[in-house]
């Protein structure tokens, strides 16, 4: 999701594409990744535990509701939507008056030396209080690693492969086809839906991506969603 067109001329500061990370991951090579693996930590204390997709679109029910009474100065509901999801699930928090993000990803030749590298992370709170649960793919089932909004491995030879991923918490919720908004906004939900499945997605993986698109629609009313060669999708 890229956030530029709405708000880069009305403040100095703004959110970046959440698929920023990957174009970092794409510019090594597979002779540079080889005997290197993906893997993530999570903070596990000092963080809320508010059903934050449930919160969310229960806001946006509301504001289709009263659209008409609202100043949304220029944007659409569905530019909205989108920033709230943006915002929440790349949040950070503040304890002490230090910063603290909720995830990180980066790479390691094994599960020692990650722990080297988010102890060095976690050694800068001073008070003790920040908690890691750090996962490495260390095993034949446990090769694909969740990081935001993607699932990431590199394989032996040293390729990058990745998927569109959404966390099991968020229980299929996104803009209900028999919601209060606009048809093109839904529209356009479904749109950006499938552009984030296929830009997210190495080649090997976009059929997976879409299908999981697919089905995350289906829950929400749309009975009838085109498949990967959906039109919706611009290739």
């Amino acid at each position: 999701m890229d956030l530029h067109p709405c708000i880069k001329s009305s403040i100095g500061t703004y959110p970046k594409p959440s698929t920023e990370y990957l174009e970092d991951l794409k510019k090594l090579t597979p002779e540079q990744l080889k005997g290197w693996k993906f893997c993530t930590a999570d903070v596990t204390s000092l963080y809320t535990n508010i059903d934050i997709q449930g919160c969310v679109h229960d806001v946006m029910e509301l504001a289709a509701e009263h659209q008409q009474s609202l100043r949304l100065n220029g944007l659409e509901l569905i530019d909205i939507h989108e920033m709230l999801e943006y915002v929440f699930d790349n949040a950070y928090f503040t304890f002490n008056n230090r910063r603290y993000v909720d995830d990180a990803g980066t790479l390691a030749t094994s599960r020692h030396h990650a722990l080297q590298i988010f102890s060095s992370i976690a050694d800068q709170d001073v008070d003790g209080r920040l908690a890691w649960k750090i996962d490495y793919p260390d095993s034949e089932h446990n090769t694909v690693l969740p990081f935001l909004g993607t699932e990431i491995r590199v394989d032996e030879e040293g390729h990058l492969h990745h998927r569109f991923y959404r966390k099991e918490q968020k229980k299929q919720i996104t803009l209900h086809y028999r919601s209060y908004h606009p048809f093109r906004t839904k529209v356009e939900v479904v749109k950006n839906f499938y552009r984030t499945a296929e830009r997210s997605s190495t080649p090997d993986y976009v059929e997976e991506s879409m299908q999981i698109v697919d089905h995350l629609l289906r829950c929400n009313g749309c009975k009838k969603i085109p498949v990967s060669t959906s039109l919706f999708v611009t290739r």
